[in-house]
């Protein structure tokens, strides 16, 4: 049987295996799934991204069989990439509930490489240098995805896993697009973190690389701050911010080099935002080197 366990206040349902894989605890629980401590034949550790059992439906199973096929495979730096899929479903599961997925098999997770630390909302404030680091880190995985045309389209704090060593990983790719779709349907409506998402994700207009780079920008332009550029949560008034108000000046918060980087960055204009999020990277370390915020 199953064993119950407490994780955010929440009681979750642990499965003893899942596919080949023991589970050995859950780590981290969202909106549609849990992410489980694994280990594989071997012994070896991952990390298991399975949705919870109300949901798996065969449209969430494909958006998250989508998700992990998209990195599958892929050695890019900075970046959890997927190692294992299982999304194998059962459209008639037998008992009249069509379209729901048979998970005796394992079905659907995605299994990743286990990267244990925190992500970056959760990184104390104070540690302005760490910061920096996990942002830098984080472009050159941007980059690495933009090489081979895959966009995040979803980069915020909690999206940004920092390891033992200090070390950058861009994690979730589950609002990803590349040129062959969107993982998930965007037709719902906005999709993402609101405060991190660039003017033109809100228009609805197709993505590119260029969206990623304005919500690093606005994880710099925090750093820089130390407080939040849009404070409303996931609500109109963020995406009416968003679309319709330039960031406010950093004059008074950190040197003009460095401003000036991330407020090019924050373009709302694509065409006049940093080129690239490789140039982003350059630029954002030169002006800290500058100015002695890497530590």
């Amino acid at each position: 049987m199953p064993e119950l366990r407490q994780l955010d206040g929440l009681l979750l349902t642990e499965p003893r295996a899942i596919g080949s894989y023991r589970v050995v605890r859950p780590i981290a629980n969202g909106g549609v799934g849990t992410v489980f401590l694994v280990e594989g034949r071997s012994g070896a550790r991952f990390a298991m991204k399975a949705l919870h059992e109300h949901l798996r439906t065969t449209r969430l199973a494909a958006a998250l069989g989508a998700e992990g096929r998209l990195t599958l495979g892929l050695a890019l730096e900075n970046v959890v990439c997927a190692v294992d899929v299982l999304d194998r479903a059962n459209v008639d599961s037998g008992d009249g509930r069509q379209g729901v997925i048979d998970n005796v098999d394992g079905a659907p997770a995605i299994v990743m490489p286990f990267v244990e630390g925190q992500t970056l909302d959760v990184l104390a404030a104070a540690d302005r240098s760490a910061q920096w680091r996990v942002l830098l880190d984080a472009l050159h995985g941007l980059a690495a995805c933009h090489a081979v045309e895959i966009v995040h389209r979803d980069i915020c704090p909690s999206n940004l896993l920092i390891d033992a060593t200090g070390a950058g990983h861009l994690i979730d790719f589950g609002l990803a697009w590349s040129p062959k779709g969107y993982v998930t349907d965007p037709e719902g409506g906005t999709q993402g973190t609101f405060a991190y998402l660039a003017p033109e994700q809100v228009r609805a207009e197709p993505p590119t690389p260029q969206v990623d780079v304005f919500s690093c920008g606005v994880i710099a332009w925090e750093v820089a701050a130390g407080r939040r550029l849009h404070a409303y949560g996931n609500t109109a008034r963020t995406l009416l911010d968003v679309t319709g108000r330039d960031a406010p000046s950093l004059a008074d918060d950190c040197p003009p080099a460095l401003a000036d980087v991330i407020a090019r960055a924050l373009a709302r204009d694509p065409a006049k935002r940093i080129g690239s999020a490789r140039t982003f990277a350059c630029e954002l370390r030169e002006a800290l080197t500058s100015c002695g915020a890497l530590i």
